[in-house]
């Protein structure tokens, strides 16, 4: 996942989303890597990694 967000932003990519459903145990990962939630619906959650932040 490092790489890949690494690879991103030597692209010029200013950030990235995805969804993950709610019980998948990913989502802990994904906000290790910097992503916020940021659209909460009924079984997933929209997240968010603002590659320049990093």
């Amino acid at each position: 996942m490092e790489s890949l967000l690494n690879t991103l932003c030597e692209k010029g990519y200013e950030q990235v989303s995805l969804s993950v459903d709610k019980t998948n145990y990913a989502v802990s990962i994904y906000r290790k890597f910097g992503f916020e939630t940021i659209v909460e619906r009924e079984h997933d959650y929209l997240m968010v990694n603002h590659l320049n932040r990093r």
